[in-house]
């Protein structure tokens, strides 16, 4: 659930996975293993992510529609 739901979130604010990866200072592969559904990030960078992309917790978890 969270890897579709990341792909939606960038796909949406037309962020590409590299711009992700440099922006928050990660790697490339880090970022397409969350995509790819092979990792999923820790609960410190989940809110990093969520306060980059603008969206809840709950919905990248999967938790909530919202």
């Amino acid at each position: 659930m969270f890897a579709e739901r990341l792909k939606k979130e960038l796909e949406l604010n037309n962020i590409t996975m590299y711009r992700l990866a440099k922006d928050l200072k990660l790697s490339k592969q880090t970022v397409s293993n969350w995509c790819s559904g092979a990792n999923e990030p820790k609960a410190s960078q989940i809110v990093v992510l969520c306060r980059y992309l603008d969206c809840t917790s709950d919905y990248l978890l999967g938790l909530s529609d919202i």
